[in-house]
């Protein structure tokens, strides 16, 4: 299939633990991403030959950095939310909260409209444990939108009401619809019993493409007519998927390292956007 004639080039910059988040900042012209492990942000400008800038939170993680703007990023951490500004290097913390002792803050996305969703997951992969929330910057207010949660993954909206979202625990992508009464969720595709999606975007194009973990593949989805095909990545565990450049023709994957124990480490993929949708 045409995904897995792709050709895919590594990112050029330091090899990481668990490179995940991925989102494109046209302002910057860049590429960004976390390392969760390390509690990193990187940045990369795909228009020059230069590596990938790291820079260091101190925080105990860096489960995603949500860009507000060209220069501020929303960082979350265990249980807390911070406000990081890549210009100036200083960081101003926003919120912090208390949770189960297995329970730490995940994936998010921001809608086109600005409006800040954010996810927590169970490290201990208990199912519903955790919450998709919605946060309001100027209170500091975190607002429950969805309980009983396995591990609060891709979240990606394609208009200001609606959105794709991944439960990590659940073989299958859901359709998010925001409503008058809050939000909605229902099945959208339903993936292999034994397959655990990632992190996920909506393509310029309108396909839905997830990270299948473990599984060295993306999945991408049409919408219409409703149908999916795989797509192989270089690496057995991607993590999230991002649609960039400046004129969108780029895609990029984070991968995870697949454990302590061994020398193989995180990496970060880019190839192009309209070759690994032409096949679905």
């Amino acid at each position: 299939m045409p995904g897995d004639r792709m050709k895919w080039h590594t990112v050029p910059g330091p090899h990481g633990r668990l490179f995940e988040g991925p989102h494109w900042i046209p302002e910057a012209r860049v590429f960004q991403w976390v390392d969760i492990l390390a509690a990193t942000l990187h940045r990369w400008d795909p228009y020059n030959n230069e590596a990938a800038e790291t820079r260091e939170t101190g925080l105990e993680f860096a489960t995603v950095a949500l860009p507000l703007d060209h220069d501020r990023i929303l960082v979350a951490s265990r249980s807390s939310l911070h406000v990081y500004s890549w210009s100036e290097s200083t960081m101003i913390t926003v919120g912090e909260w208390k949770f189960p002792h297995d329970v730490r803050f995940n994936d998010g996305a921001l809608t086109p409209c600005g409006d800040i969703y954010v996810g927590t997951m169970s490290m201990d992969r208990r199912p519903l444990g955790a919450s998709l929330y919605k946060f309001d910057l100027a209170a500091s207010v975190l607002e429950p939108v969805f309980t009983g949660v396995g591990i609060s993954n891709g979240l990606s909206w394609d208009t200001d009401t609606s959105a794709f979202y991944v439960d990590s625990l659940v073989p299958q992508i859901d359709r998010v619809n925001k409503t008058e009464h809050g939000l909605t969720r229902e099945p959208w595709l339903r993936l292999d019993e034994d397959d655990e999606p990632d992190g996920l975007a909506v393509a310029p194009s309108g396909h839905v493409v997830a990270a299948l973990w473990g599984r060295g593949c993306l999945v991408v989805g049409a919408t219409s007519p409703r149908k999916f095909v795989t797509a192989t990545v270089p690496d057995a565990y991607p993590t999230s998927v991002a649609f960039g450049g400046v004129d969108d023709e780029l895609v990029l994957v984070t991968t995870a390292g697949q454990s302590a124990a061994t020398d193989r480490k995180a990496r970060v993929f880019v190839g192009d956007a309209a070759e690994l949708v032409s096949g679905s």
